[in-house]
């Protein structure tokens, strides 16, 4: 009987294997840790741009009720100030807004605890935004006040909120229109004093 001629059958030897193992796990923790920094990334972003529609989204509405609040003007007395509607009170403030030939009371109330409601004249409650962290009306001029926002949403996987922080300056109209302010002048005014 022959002999079956010598083969060489070689197989992987035991630390073979496990250096092919070690290299693959060490590969697939590297890309699990780039896919879920991408995934934070992306979770942060998302809650960024949220914020901030959010905030443009409440600062619009409350621009645009609060340029059209009603301003009280002496007709006795033309060098008298402008008194304004809007009474503020805490986190709450209100106004008389023009509505076509009369006017009717918009009342927005911060709570305190993120979320901002607008009460209008028929007594409907609307919530605007459920994520507000600061609110603040700052009177700079008779007719001219900022508005400071901000807004904080807490992305997925995460604990940091990201806060979102706008401001505005909003002109009331019917002040601004009184001719009181210096920067507001009519023909007449100018022929008689310059």
């Amino acid at each position: 009987m022959k002999s079956p001629p010598f083969r060489n059958h070689r197989g992987f030897s035991l630390i073979e294997v496990l250096v092919a193992f070690f290299i693959t796990l060490i590969l697939t923790g590297a890309v699990y840790k780039i896919l879920t920094g991408m995934r934070r990334t992306a979770a942060l972003s998302n809650a960024k741009g949220q914020a901030k529609e959010m905030a443009t989204f409440v600062l619009k509405a409350i621009e645009k009720d609060l340029s059209a609040t009603h301003a009280y003007v002496d007709p006795t007395n033309p060098t008298a100030s402008v008194t304004t509607s809007l009474v503020q009170s805490g986190n709450t403030f209100s106004m008389l807004v023009a509505e076509a030939e009369s006017y009717k009371k918009i009342t927005y109330d911060w709570d305190g605890s993120k979320n901002l409601f607008r009460d209008d004249a028929s007594t409907t409650r609307h919530l605007l935004c459920d994520k507000v962290t600061s609110l603040v009306l700052t009177l700079l001029s008779v007719e001219q006040y900022q508005v400071e926002l901000k807004v904080a949403i807490v992305p997925d996987g995460t604990l940091e909120p990201q806060i979102h922080h706008q401001s505005i300056l909003v002109n009331i109209k019917e002040a601004g229109t009184a001719y009181l302010d210096p920067r507001f002048r009519n023909t007449t005014d100018v022929l008689k004093n310059y």
